[in-house]
């Protein structure tokens, strides 16, 4: 008789532990679900510092080319880097046709939020240390980098 209160103790009180441990494990999940919620929610009511600041700074009468000319090179460039090779060729030609800052900060704000990342972000991501040094170098008549 005393095996089986032995027994039917240990089920017992391995019952307990593994409902503690499942009640323990669902919340440490529900933090977690939680606080990327927040993080996610907070990212999307801030917006993008560089874009905003660009929309605000851009003077319109310096461009060089029309509104829709800085669409077409933004869109140029996502696709430049959107698949799995960077075609930095393309992103060089389009960036070397800025000829002053606001030109840059039109494209940047042409450029949005793609992916969460504005245009230097993107940049950074997909450019290696000697592409970023190159970009750099075309940018400098804009009195820019990235």
């Amino acid at each position: 008789m005393f095996e089986y209160e032995a027994i039917k103790e240990a089920s017992v009180q391995g019952k307990k532990i593994q409902r503690t441990a499942l009640i323990i494990g669902g919340s440490i999940l529900f933090a977690i679900f939680v606080g990327l919620l927040v993080w996610w929610i907070i990212k999307k009511l801030k917006g993008n510092d560089l874009v905003d600041q660009s929309k605000k700074d851009v003077n319109k009468r310096n461009l060089t080319y029309d509104l829709s000319k800085y669409e077409q090179m933004a869109s140029a460039i996502y696709k430049a880097m959107e698949y799995l090779t960077t075609d930095e060729d393309t992103i060089y030609r389009n960036i070397d046709m800025l000829r002053n800052a606001d030109d840059w900060k039109q494209l940047v704000v042409a450029f949005g939020v793609k992916d969460d990342k504005n245009l230097v972000e993107y940049l950074i991501y997909e450019l290696d240390s000697d592409e970023q040094s190159n970009l750099n170098a075309i940018l400098s008549k804009t009195g820019e980098s990235i």
